[in-house]
């Protein structure tokens, strides 16, 4: 009897192997873990043994930081089952999940539908346990051997994909059609002789399949530890929605704007502060939203409209203490920064700001081997230029436009339309000029090149909205191929106040406190994106209005502050465009389609809310649905919270917003005059002013003076028969008198 009892324990091994299979590769993971831990922030990999059946998928991928969790034949339920083991105990960016064609295989009584529900189990899981990991799925792939389950194979991959499609921070990698032949057959030669597991081939295929889609894993620029600096440029273009072909817009080619993302990084979920050009540009070069600077009114400078408004016929915005411009922050560390050439930031430039500010500037005037920030703006895709080059050959035919349904399908709506296809192509041979420029210096390798828009497009309802069609705009980050980024996507949610820091953080150089912006890149990267991006709209030239948005990427939530007016604003300088005319013309002779018609009826409603997904014109408002009262007052909560949180001067008029600037005085304050001190050899400059920047150069013995300013940051040493001339300054106030003092 004894020595039957010596099989029970190894009777009730076998069984719960049986009743959990794979077990003994979970337990080896937990005995790894206890040894060695992966530090956060790596790329979990979960789901077949595939993972390392030819070699570890960490070998794959040497520059990612991999956990790779894939064991035995395993389903989608086994990944479910061992789901506290394999997954909870981790805090990846990203969780890639591969189970091959193992969940249809196992059974006939298998279908589509069950794979589906099965994924969406897992993938609820995993967004609960990791809110803000990107989740991959790898497509099911084709086996030879298993040929029968091809359909529900092909079935069930169309159905992940529409959801992955669906879902927030989710995407489908498709490894499926690389596999097959032009017919759709098998490709024998990747399989190994079982014709089930791939053979070094098939792993070289899926490899280059998956790269583009796994997340950096490693800070983008270790400044500190190697002492370089990147070159940095901006390529900012006006007036334009993702009108691209990589973001899918295939009405014109863009190939030059296509290799930068083909190269680098294409971000899917971009806002602007702002639907319009200044206040959105003033968000973008201080990193904080326009509201909260009073550089919210479009626009500040040039002209006000005072017949209209009653308002000075120009004035600079006075910035909150302490708020400075990006190029100050850079030049300040040593960065040549070069703005070619618009600003319009609300605010009159300071000598502070850049290095060279004209139609001339470029970073080849720097000193050897001193990093530059250089801004190259395009105005091709400017609102005026689809009148201004009404004279230009169209590249783009009239009649293979798409009409969007708030316009009315007329001959100068697919006029203008093709008209600014035909811009957008243009400027894309501006970006090529760019990019061989860099080539030709032998400094594409060493420069981060950023690619992106001020706002939407420059047409009839879309600028000067903060719609969604308004403020979703274009991004793509070109990398040094060495950080290989190439052909990434990314979705974090980024808003364009998010661009200054994040400038800051890939000079390796911490982003003020003051700005509320986030950076995404860089040695100082924000881990916590935004939940919501915010958005406003105020004074259009001489017309007013108040609106705010919060957007999450799927919803948008606004928040009319005068649901007594339309949406449409009757500004004058829109009314050049020939759609704009036509728009008014058949609005006035009873024309327009409802749909139409509804840019022109007040709003009458204080809150509106849309899925910008399933309705990408968001002419459904959903606010009132009481399907969507939980998401409403979500919304409502959070954007409650962001007005307590950050000031916005839009509640203050504009009259009395601009006494306080001055002071309750009549002009702009008046920036005091500077004092210059020297003691044993050095020379050290103060402001008296709180918040002032302080210009300065040096003028030699001969009397020789330089045309570019530098920024004061340190007490200095000046040789004997040198003077220092300087200059203090603060953003919306008027310069102090120049002081020039002699090296003693």
């Amino acid at each position: 009897m004894r020595k039957y009892l010596l099989f029970v324990p190894l009777l009730f091994t076998f069984l719960l192997i049986r009743a959990q299979p794979f077990i003994n590769e979970v337990r080896a993971f937990e005995q790894a873990d206890l040894l060695d831990k992966p530090a956060p922030g790596g790329i979990l990999f979960i789901g077949s043994s595939s993972f390392t059946k030819w070699k570890d998928v960490a070998d794959w991928f040497p520059d990612k930081r991999i956990i790779n969790r894939g064991f035995g034949g395993s389903s989608l339920p086994d990944l479910i089952r061992y789901f506290d083991r394999i997954v909870k105990p981790y805090d990846p960016v990203q969780v890639i999940v591969y189970c091959g064609e193992n969940d249809v295989a196992a059974s006939t009584a298998v279908t589509a539908d069950t794979v589906l529900l099965r994924w969406k189990l897992l993938h609820a899981m995993i967004r609960k346990t990791h809110p803000q990991a990107r989740i991959s799925f790898v497509s099911l792939k084709p086996s030879p051997v298993r040929a029968a389950f091809l359909p529900t194979v092909l079935e069930s991959n169309s159905k992940i994909r529409e959801f992955c499609n669906n879902s927030r921070n989710t995407e489908f990698i498709d490894v499926f059609t690389p596999m097959l032949t032009e017919k759709g057959e098998f490709r024998e030669e990747l399989f190994v002789a079982d014709r089930l597991h791939m053979n070094e081939k098939g792993y070289l295929i899926w490899q280059k399949a998956m790269a583009p889609y796994l997340m950096s894993t490693k800070q983008l620029n270790q400044v500190k530890k190697s002492g370089t600096r990147p070159n940095i440029i901006w390529l900012s273009v006006e007036d334009m929605s993702p009108r691209l072909g990589c973001y899918g817009d295939s009405t014109i080619p863009t190939p030059n704007i296509d290799r930068l993302a083909r190269e680098g990084t294409r971000y899917t979920r971009v806002f602007t502060a702002a639907g319009v050009c200044a206040p959105s540009r003033n968000a973008i070069i201080t990193g904080r939203m326009q509201t909260s600077n009073g550089g919210h009114n479009m626009r500040t400078l040039g002209n006000t409209y005072p017949a209209q408004t009653g308002l000075p016929q120009s004035y600079s915005v006075v910035m909150p203490l302490g708020v400075r411009h990006l190029g100050e922050y850079l030049r300040a560390e040593g960065y040549y920064c070069t703005n070619n050439n618009k600003t319009d930031y609300q605010f009159d430039e300071l000598l502070t700001f850049w290095d060279e500010n004209s139609s001339k500037a470029h970073f080849r005037n720097r000193a050897k081997d001193q990093p530059f920030f250089a801004v190259f703006n395009s105005n091709t895709t400017h609102e005026s230029q689809v009148w201004a080059r009404s004279n230009r050959p169209l590249r783009v035919d009239p009649k293979k436009v798409k009409v969007p349904p708030y316009y009315p399908d007329a001959d100068s709506v697919r006029l203008d339309i093709a008209r600014f296809y035909t811009n957008i192509s243009e400027m894309d041979d501006w970006v090529g000029e760019r990019i061989k420029e860099l080539e030709a210096d032998g400094l594409l390798e060493n420069t981060i090149v950023m690619f992106w828009s001020d706002h939407g497009d420059g047409l009839p309802y879309v600028k000067r909205e903060v719609t969604d069609r308004g403020i979703r705009i274009p991004l793509v980050v070109r990398f040094p191929q060495k950080e290989n980024r190439a052909g990434m996507v990314e979705d974090r949610l980024i808003s364009s106040i998010d661009f200054a820091p994040t400038v800051l953080s890939l000079a390796g150089i911490r982003p003020p406190s003051n700005m509320q912006g986030k950076a995404f890149l860089g040695a100082y990267t924000d881990n916590k994106p935004h939940e919501y991006v915010f958005a406003a709209r105020d004074r259009l030239d001489s017309e007013y209005d108040r609106v705010r948005s919060a957007h999450d990427g799927q919803v948008q939530y606004i928040v009319n502050y005068n649901p007594e007016l339309p949406r449409y604003v009757d500004v004058a300088y829109r009314k050049q465009q020939p759609s704009m005319r036509e728009i008014l013309r058949m609005k006035d002779a009873g024309q327009l389609s409802n749909t139409a018609m509804r840019w022109f009826e007040p709003k009458g409603t204080k809150e509106e809310l849309y899925d910008v997904v399933a309705d990408p014109h968001q002419l459904h408002d959903l606010a009132h649905d009481p399907k969507y009262a939980e998401i409403l007052d979500h919304f409502r909560s959070a954007y409650q919270k962001w007005q307590t949180d950050v000031p916005d001067l839009g509640a203050v008029p504009e009259k009395e917003l601009i006494l306080k600037m001055w002071n309750n005085g009549s002009a702009p304050p008046v920036t005091f005059p500077l004092l210059v001190m020297q003691s044993g050899g050095w020379t050290g400059i103060v402001s008296p002013t709180a918040g002032a920047s302080i210009a300065y150069r040096i003028i030699s013995p001969e009397g020789k003076v330089p045309a570019r300013w530098e920024v004061y940051v340190r007490p200095f040493r000046m040789q004997k028969g040198e003077q220092v001339e300087a200059v203090a300054q603060r953003i919306g106030y008027a310069s102090s008198s120049a002081v020039v003092a002699d090296a003693r």
